[in-house]
Parts: C-alpha cells; sequence; structure tokens
C-alpha cells in the first residue's frame, strides 16, 4: 500500500513538473517569436531629391524651358533608415500640367552603403503658356501593406517659359492677317492732294440807310 501511495504521489510530480516546463517553454517561444517579429521590420525616410548636372537650376524650383524643347533630368535621392524599405522605393509623377509632358523608364537605382538612389526623367514643354505650369515627383513606399515602411516624399516643380524663346516671335506674327497697302485710288487717302475749293465771289456792298 505504502508502495502504490508513493509512486501516485510520484506521478502527479512528474505531470505537474512537466506542465510547468512546458508552459515555460511555450511562453520562450511566443517571445522569441515577437522579438523576431520586431526584428523583421523596417523604417526608413526619404528625405530630398537633388537635381545635377546642367539641371542643377530645378532644385530652386522653377526652370526656364523653350516650347518643343526636350530634356533630360537627373535625379538623387536622399535616403536615411533601414535598408529594406529603402529598396522598396519608387517614383511616380503626378499633376502634370497638360501643357507639360513627363517621362519615367521606372528605372531607380540604389547605392545602400550611402543610402542614396538615382533616377532620371524626361520633360517637354508642349505648347506656348501664360504663367508658371507645375508637376511633382513623388517617392513612395511601393509596397506599403508589409513590415518594411518608407516615409513618403514629393517635390513640386514650376516650368515657365524662357522669354528668349523664338517660339514667342513666331506667335506674335500673325500671318492670317497680314496689313494690305492702301488702295491709290481711294478717295480717302490722304496721300491724294485735294482739288482747291473755289474762291469766293465778294458780296455786294449795301446802301446805305438814309
Amino acid at each position: 500500500m505504502k508502495k502504490t501511495k508513493k509512486i501516485f504521489i510520484v506521478s502527479i510530480f512528474m505531470t505537474f513538473f512537466m506542465t510547468i516546463t512546458g508552459s515555460v517553454a511555450h511562453g520562450s517561444s511566443l517571445d522569441e517569436q515577437n522579438q523576431a517579429t520586431v526584428a523583421s521590420s523596417g523604417w526608413a525616410n526619404a528625405n530630398c531629391i537633388t537635381f545635377s548636372d546642367d539641371f542643377y537650376l530645378f532644385n530652386s524650383g522653377v526652370t526656364k524651358m523653350q516650347v518643343g524643347q526636350k530634356i533630360t533630368v537627373y535625379g538623387e535621392i536622399d535616403f536615411s533608415g533601414d535598408t529594406l524599405p529603402i529598396g522598396q522605393a519608387q517614383i511616380i509623377f503626378s499633376n502634370v500640367d497638360p501643357a507639360l509632358a513627363a517621362s519615367y523608364d521606372n528605372n531607380l537605382t540604389f547605392d545602400f552603403t550611402n543610402k542614396k538612389g538615382y533616377f532620371s526623367f524626361s520633360i517637354v514643354l508642349l505648347d506656348s503658356i501664360v504663367g508658371p505650369k507645375l508637376f511633382t515627383v513623388k517617392v513612395l513606399d511601393s509596397n506599403p501593406e508589409d513590415k518594411q515602411h518608407l516615409t513618403p516624399y514629393s517635390q513640386t516643380q514650376t516650368i515657365i517659359q524662357d522669354p528668349n524663346d523664338p517660339y514667342l516671335d513666331t506667335k506674335n506674327d500673325d500671318p492670317s492677317d497680314p496689313s494690305e497697302p492702301s488702295d491709290p485710288s481711294d478717295p480717302s487717302d490722304p496721300s491724294e492732294p485735294s482739288e482747291p475749293s473755289e474762291p469766293s465771289e465778294p458780296s455786294e456792298p449795301s446802301e446805305p440807310s438814309e
């Protein structure tokens, strides 16, 4: 009887020990998973866009262009933060004025060591404009639903027409309304001398009153 009682007590103790051990192990496993989830998340920022080479004037926000002129602009994006979300960056153009045409080949290259991105695009002024015309360059997260988070950035550019644009001269000259020379036979033409008027006859003197 005593032997059976000892076996029963030992069995209860072992069951209790295994339950506690399993709970501790399970808790440790959850902590490791949570830590892994946090560790797999990343954050980064797109801080600014800088235009280089001959197009540094784009950095002022205002650029002069001529009608029909197509220019290729080279841009550099400055990033900060984790590498993975930086690699999810994409470039889009929005709010492009109808007087402008923007073209981008979706080619964005990265320098992860220095946290830089490089891209190029072309812009064309399609017609003569009055006042400034705008377009916006945006840096966005291409996969905003995952755990790699990139803070978006946008930069608006302004295009004005070059006052030295030859197109302005041709548009001001309206060939549909040429000035016609005056007809010499036109009696209203002031270039023809008018005929001298005949002198009026002198009036007869009135008789003096008595």
